[in-house]
């Protein structure tokens, strides 16, 4: 029995032996296991506070974080402990979290959780073991691609040009702001819908024809390439842009492609008044040299009918058949120096001015091109007093605002008003829209009886570019070239219109207080002259004209078509002439340079220099050679004899 028992004891003592080594061994192999592990494993009970770490946590937390409140270790995120309640509760076996946590070094890192319930022997949970992985870099991955991706959403969304992707099959796969507003579709529009849908129908045949070559061949032979299309709106309408379409994309099975598209209707307004500059600007050359000859032919006219006229009998059929000569050939030279006004791209020269006189002008050189079916009514106060203006610009308003008003009644006909008053500006008058100080203006006023406007088109018509007006038949930038000039005046301008009844522009110009220079009167009686003059023209016919006037009126007249043969008579013996008569334009040598020759010999002789037309001399520049008098042609008898009177004085 003794036996037996201490065999059993024995056996005891063998097995807790046994017992105690595994349990040494498990605990090793935790150990090891525990220290072998990156992640952190941490170990917590039911108050929160850590009970046991790895190496891992250690290093991370610190070698004191046995026995301190998980609290310590989150970062501004206390609620994000609470999450664990549940597990503690026995409601859940497992939690996954991330939270922001303070190393031992005092930096802050993001860590991921994962937190199992630990429970005794008797189930209850009496504490948690967690382990944690630094996710800190992944989520600086994470956050730049997204803000990669965020950066690149905004530059395309805010791209000045439209960007569109479509697939293999021509699908709509992106569609940015600038295409919305290019097109006016939205993107659910577009998007999933063929791009075809954005083409006018010649185009879409060509994009299908691309298509089917690409998925035959797999050769995109506009790749990479810029070209000028046309593409249509949402509302029907069209507008040029240059596409642009990037190389294939692959993603997985599929490829795209990305067209960026410029709108190019800006580009083509701006080339289109490049080409109606460039055309005014050869026209202003050709109105140059055909005014040149045509002014020399018709001072010819003028100078023979001014000597028909001395010889006919006053009262009689020929002197008066001769007056209306007379006026027919100044009306002629009144349209050509019109003309001329217009073709000059001089600067802006303003000077005090009537206005009434202008505004007759431009209505007589318009009358031949505005239809039969349009009448002229006209309400021209002469009693106006002047303005500070430019004569080629108010020309211009002239112009523009008839233009206007004309195209209104293309068809129909109708009323063209032109009037010009003195007007208050006052707390009694003051129109809607009139941006001007109290005082006195002219008010230059030019009506219709056309179409008129509606309430959209009248409040953009002073826009550059903004024209109704079909394309070939206007550029849209008459009416903001007229409204800068009058503002450039110190003026302003609003417009009446109702449509399909009228409109009536209102111009406002500020009264020149001062007393306007006196436009002196042609002289009455012409007093015979005497005198040695020289005489240089390339035009026979008008010099030989000009010789009988002047010999008829007392001078003695030398006369030379070559002014290199009149310059080697000149120096033969400066002292000969009195004063020089020389046309400015003539071959190998002007009479500019003739004239400067002239007076380096004889510094105060008398030159007068005449032009029928030049880009090269102005009234200054000759002023500043020494010459005494700049002459436009044709010149009247009158002038011409008042002026010889005034230098030989």
């Amino acid at each position: 029995m003794d036996s037996d028992v201490r065999s059993l004891e024995a056996a005891l003592r063998a097995r807790c032996v046994e017992l105690e080594q595994a349990c040494s061994e498990a605990e090793l192999r935790n150990a090891a296991l525990m220290k072998a592990v990156p992640d952190i494993l941490m170990e917590v009970n039911q108050d929160k506070i850590y009970t046991r770490a790895n190496p891992a946590g250690m290093d991370f937390f610190g070698d004191d974080v046995i026995g301190r409140h998980a609290s310590e270790f989150f970062v501004g995120e206390q609620d994000t402990l609470d999450k664990v309640d549940p597990l503690f509760k026995g409601e859940v076996d497992e939690i996954h979290l991330q939270s922001r946590q303070r190393r031992k070094d005092g930096s802050v890192r993001i860590l991921s959780w994962h937190c199992r319930a630990l429970p005794a022997e008797d189930g209850r949970i009496v504490g948690a073991l967690s382990s944690a992985r630094d996710i800190t870099d992944l989520k600086a991955g994470e956050l730049a691609r997204a803000e990669s991706e965020a950066l690149k959403s905004a530059v395309v969304d805010n791209s000045m040009d439209g960007i569109i992707t479509i697939d293999q099959n021509g699908i709509v796969m992106s569609f940015n702001k600038a295409a919305e507003q290019l097109f006016g579709y939205s993107p659910e529009e577009v998007i999933g819908n063929n791009v075809t849908v954005l083409m006018p129908a010649p185009y879409k045949d060509e994009h299908d024809g691309y298509l089917k070559n690409y998925l035959a061949t797999g050769k995109a032979h506009i790749i990479g390439k810029g070209r000028e299309v046309t593409a249509r709106r949402k509302d029907g309408s069209t507008f040029p842009f240059f596409l642009t379409v990037s190389r294939e994309i692959v993603v997985g099975s599929r490829t795209f492609f990305i067209g960026l598209i410029r709108d190019l209707t800006k580009e083509k307004q701006v080339e289109a008044q490049l080409r109606q500059a460039q055309k005014m600007e050869s026209m202003g050359t050709l109105a140059g040299g055909i005014a040149h000859d045509f002014n020399n032919i018709l001072g010819g006219v003028i100078a023979y009918a001014e000597l028909m006229l001395e010889d006919a009998e006053e009262g009689s059929y020929l002197h008066d058949d001769l007056k209306e000569m007379l006026n027919g050939c100044n009306r002629a030279r009144d349209l050509v120096q019109q003309i001329l006004t217009f073709s000059r791209q001089d600067k802006p020269k303003r000077e005090p001015l009537y206005l009434h006189p202008i505004i007759k002008e431009s209505l007589k050189l318009m009358r031949a091109s505005i239809p039969s079916t349009v009448e002229i009514q006209r309400r021209i106060d002469v009693e106006c007093p002047p303005v500070i203006a430019d004569v080629t610009q108010i020309h211009q308003v002239m112009m523009n605002l008839c233009a206007n008003a004309q195209y209104a009644m293309r068809d129909e006909g109708g009323i063209l008003g032109v009037g010009l008053d003195l007007v208050e500006i006052n707390e009694e008058y003051s129109p809607v829209g009139l941006h001007l100080a109290f005082g006195s203006y002219v008010r230059l006023t030019i009506s219709d009886t056309g179409v008129g406007m509606d309430e959209e088109t009248r409040s953009r018509i002073f826009e550059p570019f903004f024209t109704t007006k079909s394309v070939g038949e206007g550029t849209g930038m008459g009416l903001s070239v007229v409204h800068g000039i009058v503002k450039n005046h110190g003026g302003d301008i609003v417009v009446d219109s109702i449509h399909g009844e009228g409109t009536c522009f209102q111009v406002f110009f500020p009264v020149w207080e001062e007393e306007a220079p006196v436009v002196r009167g042609e002289a009455n009686h012409l007093q015979k002259g005497s005198g040695q003059i020289l005489l240089v023209d390339d035009d026979q016919f008008l010099l030989k004209a000009q010789r009988r006037i002047l010999e008829r009126h007392g001078y003695q007249v030398c006369t030379y078509a070559d002014s290199e043969q009149a310059l080697e008579r000149f120096m033969r013996n400066p002292g000969h002439f009195d004063l020089v008569i020389t046309d400015q334009t003539m071959p190998r040598l002007t009479g500019l340079d003739l004239a400067r020759v002239m007076l380096d010999t004889r510094p105060n002789l008398p030159v007068i220099l005449t032009t029928g037309f030049s880009d090269v001399v102005s009234p200054d520049r000759a002023h500043e050679a020494g010459i005494c008098e700049f002459l436009m042609k044709p010149v009247s008898k009158e002038v011409l004899l008042e002026t010889l009177r005034k230098q030989l004085a």
